[in-house]
């Protein structure tokens, strides 16, 4: 439910939600993926790898919690895979968790008056889960899930410690999502040294990873849990659990910027990906042809993203291709090879449906900026109004770049008043980035047209912008 933004809290978006119903239509009459995994640990690392793929690309604007139901819908998979590893090892779907996915959630609840000990506190958790864990961050769920959670308490003062454990666990991301996220990690810490003190050290990691992961990128404690469990799963050689923990201190390396650390982290998940013939690799290989593409390694980047490609084996891999594609359309581009680079970005904008946009748009954005670079501009122009029209930019993120295009375009088609009305806009939304490396380099020609170009030009003209810590200003001494 709580959505732990990569660069900037801008409050919920409704963006997750939004993707995962439009998938669900787009995969209706799908039949199960034949190539997916047979046995339980690899699809709910599947769940979790690419959760954390779309949580990270969409720079939070989708939530964790709606990051997980999309591969879910994807694969056909329960959400409840991703959150019941510890009371149902196995996945064995349940009556109760058939009726949660088939959101007949009435009769789920009534099913409770049929089941008694073990039975009823894994439904107890699972409606619980269903609540504490569903998009969006409505008080009413946070009731519900109270609700399930203090009778499973009740009824587990007699059950094995592992009921205890996982219900106590539930119980601190409930107190997270309640807003009380500093009570939520004491009960953690205190379950750990429950599952130390009884030498369930596989539970304590367990215990660690989910810790960690309600803390905020950059908290120093949440990469310190993180290595901590990393240490248990190697040696209780836990392999899957290992590369999902591997994942998140990369995702870590790379938000403090520490990409050197990050790529030596991307190449040993690759390999041992490919110890467990887990053959999703497509999302080390994407960041690691951003990484080559960022050095200027662009020959590197081209394999890497071939590799990447090569990765997508099925249909439902191919509902995220468009962002890839959009990867290799930017990489021809620096190779100055634009028809290439054209190319792939329509490749990119071939299958645009409502739900997969977070994969396609950044191909509008990049055939946006060649067709301009290569005096387009008008065919530019053209793109932005159709996407405009049948695609409106809902996300903060993208109205703001879409602002930003719209300025670029119009510059370029010698229409000043609205490239500075656009510019300006992009100017006053891109405030709310702070310390974003990135934004700040595209001010280098928003300044140059509102310094230089007539009548808009004047003589001491001075522009201003800040973000963060850091502040341009320039002004015209013409």
């Amino acid at each position: 439910m709580e959505c732990k933004c990569l660069l900037t809290h801008l409050g919920k978006l409704k963006s997750g939600l939004v993707v995962i119903f439009a998938i669900a239509g787009y995969f209706a009459n799908a039949q199960p993926d034949s190539s997916l995994y047979s046995d339980v640990a690899r699809q709910r690392l599947l769940i979790r790898i690419t959760a954390q793929y779309i949580h990270t690309i969409s720079q939070g604007q989708i939530d964790m919690d709606s990051a997980i139901r999309i591969p879910c819908k994807v694969y056909q998979l329960s959400p409840l895979l991703a959150y019941n590893e510890g009371y149902n090892a196995d996945g064995k779907l349940s009556a109760g968790t058939r009726l949660l996915d088939a959101g007949r959630v009435a009769e789920a609840k009534a099913l409770l008056n049929k089941q008694r000990q073990e039975a009823r506190l894994q439904l107890l958790l699972d409606l619980g889960s269903y609540y504490v864990f569903k998009p969006g961050s409505e008080k009413a769920d946070l009731a519900q899930a109270s609700k399930y959670i203090n009778e499973a308490l009740l009824l587990n003062k007699k059950a094995p410690i592992q009921w205890q454990v996982e219900c106590k666990t539930l119980q601190a991301h409930w107190l997270d999502q309640s807003g009380r996220a500093g009570d939520g990690q004491q009960l953690i810490n205190e379950l750990v040294t429950l599952c130390d003190r009884s030498g369930n050290s596989m539970a304590s990691a367990k215990l660690l990873l989910r810790a960690g992961e309600l803390l905020h990128y950059g908290d120093p404690e949440r990469l310190a849990k993180f290595e901590k469990a990393l240490s248990i799963f190697r040696k209780e050689n836990a392999k899957e659990k290992e590369i999902e923990t591997l994942s998140l201190i990369n995702i870590e390396y790379f938000v403090a910027k520490k990409y050197d650390v990050a790529e030596n982290y991307l190449r040993t998940i690759v390999k041992r990906q490919a110890q467990i013939n887990f053959r999703h690799q497509q999302y080390p290989y994407d960041a690691l042809s951003w990484l080559a593409y960022r050095k200027g390694l662009l020959t590197d980047a081209l394999s890497y993203s071939n590799k990447s490609l090569a990765s997508l084996a099925s249909k439902a891999d191919s509902t995220f291709i468009s962002y890839f594609y959009t990867r290799r359309g930017l990489i021809y581009e620096r190779l100055h090879k634009l028809d290439e680079s054209l190319t792939w970005y329509d490749k990119g904008l071939e299958n645009r449906i409502l739900g997969t946009r977070l994969f396609w748009y950044r191909a509008v954005i990049g055939k946006v900026l060649t067709l301009n670079e290569i005096g387009r501009a008008k065919e530019a122009l053209s793109l932005l109004k159709e996407a405009k029209r049948n695609y409106p930019p809902n996300s903060y993120f993208d109205k703001m770049h879409f602002a930003f295009l719209l300025g670029t375009t119009y510059a370029n088609l010698k229409k000043n008043s609205l490239a500075e009305r656009n510019y300006q806009i992009f100017l006053t939304m891109a405030e709310k980035f702070p310390g974003n490396t990135s934004m700040m380099n595209s001010l280098q020609p928003i300044f140059k047209f509102l310094l230089f170009t007539e009548p808009l030009a004047k003589p001491g003209r001075r522009v201003t912008i800040s973000s963060g810590e850091k502040t341009l200003r320039l002004h015209s001494i013409y």
